[in-house]
């Protein structure tokens, strides 16, 4: 997750993180929310296990353990998978965009035709502009070349300064 001290924000991503890795193991066997409950031998109710993965219900720790087991998953297995899943989420790129706009470099041309049909000139200049890996691995693949290569290429462009502010701020949007 993000550097510096947890937040109320951190604590409802991780915990919607776990939800979704819970759902993934359940879906991925093939059971309903009721088959699961029925695997937890009357500790979590299939009404309860709804409301969890709803977003209705905050899931503690004892109930996310119960669950893995009654899976047969390691919850140290789900939690790190859910963490993975954060990370992928967070900005890892942060671009000069004025810089990107202004090269005449035809590597990064994708990138350039990007910005400018989502955003005007004007405003695009402005924007402190932050990708996540996600967005990163979507730029390499419409510039028809390995993450690696489009980091290589994105790294003349990229801000050294500090993490731009939450507002202009573009997350995942390649």
């Amino acid at each position: 997750m993000a550097d510096g001290p947890p937040t109320t924000q951190h604590a409802d991503r991780f915990d919607a993180a776990l939800l979704d890795q819970l759902r993934a193991a359940r879906r991925c066997r093939g059971w309903t929310q009721r088959d699961l409950a029925g695997n937890t031998n009357g500790l979590v109710s299939k009404s309860a296990l709804a409301g969890y993965e709803l977003g209705q219900r905050t899931l503690r720790m004892p109930v996310a353990w119960i669950l893995a087991q009654a899976l047969g998953e390691k919850l140290s297995a789900l939690i790190s998978r859910a963490e993975v899943s954060i990370r992928a989420q967070e900005p890892v790129v942060r671009l000069h965009v004025r810089r990107v706009l202004n090269s005449t470099d035809q590597k990064i041309a994708v990138v350039r035709t990007w910005l400018h049909t989502r955003y005007p000139r004007d405003v695009a200049a402005a924007i402190r502009l932050s990708l996540t890996e996600q967005a990163v691995q979507a730029l390499a693949t419409r510039m028809q070349i390995t993450v690696g290569e489009c980091r290589e290429r994105l790294q003349p462009y990229i801000r050294g300064d500090s993490p731009p502010s939450a507002e202009g701020t573009v997350r995942n949007s390649a």
